[in-house]
């Protein structure tokens, strides 16, 4: 089994230090501080990332997940090695389709299909595989075209910065079988919102579904795969039933099926170290990532399983 590490996702910006944000999730231990990418308070992930990198020493950077369909990848390559160089090879690049209905109304823009969308981000993938590498890149397909495009900075990592691919459908995961070094299984959300048909996605059954389907998609590959998680709801506390009762009300979802989800960790902090060395026997998953919460609410769960 791997190792645990721990990913946070940064809060709005208005409602913290950034660069205090960046320093407490180092000194708690955490792993990897990442961004998500929608049109929302959350800082842009570029800049935000460089200066977080610039004001620590040790702590990854990343995102989660890009989408795909607001940026070229030459453009996301040239931003993902800069990175990479500047942080000295502390970068993790994290891609997803695009779903978020409000970031395609703010762009004036309209979502495609979920196949066009899929197939783009292969497309998407495999042109940042090959450019990160950092050899010239031909390539003609039905949505990308890059004709010897002059090599990139070279990255300090090698052969590459890690590529995670972010999602929780069947075509996606198929996607990532095939070319991801990390996979962060969500929920479906096809929808293009988080509503209650997405939540209900998330239990633990449909999540051990997507890990075989990618155990069958990715072959002897699968090895290499690092299952990671997002943890969306996360309380230490000894009152774990009037919590989900709590997050019942307000999600709509059974606490019963609330009280299993890989996406909710609550309870006590042995009670969470158990669930999570559960987790990760069962569906191998490893690669925790916090999604609201603050470094110092994580450290003493993340030092308890430090090495472990």
């Amino acid at each position: 089994m791997r190792s645990f590490r721990f990913g946070i996702a940064a809060p709005p910006l208005g409602s913290i230090d950034w660069l205090a944000f960046a320093r407490a999730a180092e000194s708690a231990g955490i792993s990897t501080l990442l961004l998500p990418d929608h049109v929302d308070e959350k800082p842009a992930p570029f800049a935000a990332l460089g200066a977080a990198a610039a004001a620590t020493s040790a702590l990854r950077i990343g995102t989660l997940v890009l989408g795909n369909d607001f940026r070229h990848p030459v453009e996301v390559a040239r931003e993902i090695a800069s990175l990479d160089r500047i942080s000295d090879g502390r970068v993790e690049l994290g891609i997803g389709t695009g779903w978020q209905t409000s970031d395609y109304l703010a762009m004036g823009t309209a979502a495609s299909s979920p196949s066009s969308r899929i197939g783009r981000l292969r497309e998407a993938v495999t042109i940042l595989d090959s450019l990160l590498t950092g050899g010239k890149t031909s390539f003609s397909g039905a949505y990308y075209n890059v004709l010897l495009h002059d090599p990139i900075p070279t990255t300090v990592q090698q052969p590459r910065p890690p590529i995670l691919v972010g999602g929780g459908g069947r075509r996606i995961l198929r996607v990532a079988a095939s070319l991801a070094d990390i996979v962060n299984i969500n929920f479906t959300l096809s929808s293009g919102r988080l509503d209650l048909g997405a939540l209900r996605s998330g239990s633990t059954a449909a999540t051990r579904s997507r890990v075989a389907l990618l155990r069958e998609a990715a072959g002897e590959r699968f090895a290499s795969i690092e299952l990671s998680t997002t943890v969306y709801w996360f309380a230490v506390t000894g009152r774990r039933n009037e919590f989900l009762s709590r997050l019942e009300r307000d999600t709509g979802v059974p606490a019963i099926l609330l009280s299993e989800s890989p996406h909710v960790l609550v309870g006590t902090e042995q009670e969470l170290v158990e669930t999570l060395e559960r987790r990760r026997e069962t569906l191998g998953i490893s690669y925790v990532v916090f999604f609201s919460a603050h470094p110092r609410d994580v450290a003493g769960l993340v030092n308890a399983l430090h090495g472990k």
